[in-house]
């Protein structure tokens, strides 16, 4: 999935936290693709989440397990 760029559009972040984000954006299309590989729709994401910077591999495991459980 080459094709997918994350990139911030809003708001000023802190870079690592938006390094997290990107994170999260990118394995959220990854998971729309593999679930609707024909799918060409632009996917906007937006994140309230605190503190992303020290969010753990539990934590980012916990945020995509929601999403996924929505699609």
């Amino acid at each position: 999935m080459t094709h997918l760029t994350a990139t911030t559009v809003l708001g000023g972040t802190k870079r690592d936290d938006e390094v997290v984000g990107q994170t999260l954006a990118t394995t959220i299309g990854s998971a729309v693709l593999m679930k609707r590989p024909q799918e060409e729709r632009m996917l906007v994401l937006g994140m309230g989440l605190n503190g992303m910077a020290e969010m753990g591999r539990t934590e980012f495991d916990a945020v995509v397990g929601l999403v996924f459980e929505c699609l």
